[in-house]
């Protein structure tokens, strides 16, 4: 009944990603639209307007997801979707509010203050490969 449920730990990521500090688990968790999600110092909400513009079909596929410096690393289910592969490019909205920028900056840019995004790039993005019959761990695969 529930053999489809995906196990995986923070280890399952590759270890040159465990020696950076962002990586280590001290910014805290939270679990948003059923996405496990990993803080880093600044606690950038545009995390959530990324997995909202994500069309469901693949967010339901997300397990994990972390941000820092405009760089995601992802986590999924199954199959990484080709959209979302390293490497790839992100345009992720961001709110006026959010912006830092003043309604005269947006003027004088000719930004639509409702149309503005940032480019976040793909770090890292793997999926992960079902549990064998003896219960092991499973495996990231690209």
């Amino acid at each position: 009944m529930y053999k489809d449920i995906p196990i995986f730990s923070l280890d399952d990521l590759p270890e040159y990603h465990h020696s950076e500090s962002v990586y280590q688990n001290k910014f805290g968790f939270s679990i948003y639209k059923n996405v496990l999600i990993q803080w880093d110092e600044d606690y950038d909400k545009r995390i959530l307007n990324f997995i909202d513009q994500m069309p469901e079909k693949y967010r339901n596929n997300l397990l994990f997801c972390h941000e820092h410096e405009a760089n995601l690393l992802l986590f999924w289910c199954k199959e990484v979707p080709v959209k979302y592969r390293e490497d790839e490019e992100i345009e992720v909205k961001m709110y006026f509010e959010d912006s830092g920028l003043t309604e005269k900056q947006c003027e004088e840019m000719e930004i639509d203050k409702n149309n503005i995004f940032d480019i976040w790039n793909i770090l890292y993005s793997v999926g992960l490969k079902k549990k064998d019959h003896r219960g092991e761990s499973p495996t990231a695969t690209q």
